[in-house]
Parts: structure tokens; C-alpha cells; sequence
């Protein structure tokens, strides 16, 4: 079980048992239960939960503790030094944002040069569609799990 996010009222937990539709029911059930827990909203296919609580300083410490009761045997014991406000996921990986940038840019730069050269010259017009097809290929690509699952 691994807590991928956590925020004051507000955790993340992915686990891949959680992938088994008979083991999330359980787990959900269990956990819609408590009187502090307010929603809770799982993803299967990535083995994950979402859940929103009470803001309180010891319900983190109870949830993971049921969380590990009811998964089973073999996990870690709870995570209560999470801080409060912090994320636990890395931050974002500088290289791929500034990637994203320039083809975000470039894109948006071929299409304004095609609209620019369309009355005034047709080779310049053709050369800045191709570079928009260009940089739409590199974005398609990158984006490719998301477009086609």
C-alpha cells in the first residue's frame, strides 16, 4: 500500500490488490462505515482510492491502520509522519515541463506562420504547415497513452 498523495481531509492510496473488484467493494464498504469518512471514489484499473474525511490530526493514522486490516497481512505499518500539508508524490520533472512548453509553443507558432502565409506566399505557407505538423506529431506522440486507451 502506498500513500500517493495526502492533504489535510484528503488521501490517496494506491495498492495493486485494490485492482480486484471483490477486494475494492470490501474496502470501500468498510471504509464508507466510519463516520468520518465522506467519500470515497476508486479507480480499479489503476488499483487506487480517493478518500475524503474529517479534518483531524490522529484520522490518517486510523485509516491507514484499517486500510492495512483490511488488505491483509504484509504491509508496512501506518503512516502517521506524513505531513499535513505536504504531498508525498515528487514534484513535477522540470525536463518534461519545459519539453511540453516548446512544443506547446512551436505548435502554436506553426499555426500562427501557416495563418500569416496563406495569402501572402504559398512556399512559406506549405513550409509552416509542415512545421506545425511537425511539433503536432512530437504532441500526439508524448500524448499517446491518453489519446488511445
Amino acid at each position: 500500500m502506498v500513500i500517493t498523495s495526502h492533504i489535510n481531509g484528503r488521501i490517496r492510496v494506491r495498492d495493486s490488490r485494490l485492482r480486484r473488484a471483490p477486494v475494492l467493494e470490501r474496502v470501500r464498504e468498510a471504509l464508507l462505515l466510519r463516520s468520518d469518512v465522506s467519500e470515497v471514489s476508486s479507480n480499479p484499473k489503476t488499483g487506487s482510492l480517493l478518500i475524503l474525511y474529517r479534518k483531524g490530526c490522529h484520522v490518517l493514522a486510523e485509516l491507514t491502520g484499517l486500510l492495512q486490516e483490511l488488505l491483509g497481512p504484509g504491509l508496512p505499518a501506518p503512516v502517521s509522519a506524513v505531513p499535513e500539508k505536504s504531498p508525498v508524490s515528487p514534484p513535477p520533472n522540470r525536463l518534461v515541463v519545459s519539453r511540453r512548453r516548446v512544443v506547446n509553443l512551436g505548435m502554436l507558432a506553426g499555426l500562427l506562420l501557416t495563418l500569416l502565409t496563406m495569402a501572402v506566399n504559398k512556399e512559406l505557407h506549405i513550409l509552416a504547415g509542415l512545421h506545425f505538423l511537425g511539433f503536432l506529431a512530437i504532441h500526439l506522440f508524448d500524448k499517446r497513452r491518453t489519446l488511445f486507451t
